[in-house]
Order: structure tokens, then C-alpha cells, then sequence
């Protein structure tokens, strides 16, 4: 999506505006730290902790085979 030019240019808002390129980050591992605070890290882990989201998550990584759609 980040290389459709339309995705990368222009504004999105009404009373603030926003550059669409804000909405994108680089995509690597570790790269959140440039977007939010530590703080703001403990606090998702906290509500995160025990979610099923999390859960179901983590049980595709170790198994993807198995949640494949044939």
C-alpha cells in the first residue's frame, strides 16, 4: 500500500489534517520504539496481558499450517 502514490501524498481530516504518510511506519521489528513511549508500551502490555487476541496470536505463530484456509 505504500507504494501507491495516492496513499503517500495528500491529507486526511477535517478539523485537523493529517498527511496520509503518517500513517505508515517502517514495518521492522523493534520500530515502535520511534512511535511511542516506554510508559506508553507498559500500559498496551497491561492490557494485552492475558487477552485472547495475544493468544490466538501467539498459537499461529507456532502452528501457521494449522490455521491455513484451504
Amino acid at each position: 500500500m505504500r507504494s501507491v502514490e495516492a496513499n503517500r501524498t495528500g491529507e486526511y481530516g477535517v478539523h485537523w489534517k493529517f498527511s496520509n504518510s503518517a500513517f505508515f511506519r517502517n514495518g521492522e521489528v523493534g520500530d515502535w520504539k520511534q512511535h511511542i513511549t516506554a510508559e506508553m508500551a507498559q500500559r498496551i502490555d497491561g492490557i494485552m496481558d492475558g487477552s485472547p487476541i495475544v493468544v490466538v496470536f501467539c498459537n499461529l505463530l507456532k502452528n501457521p499450517q494449522k490455521h491455513l484456509v484451504k
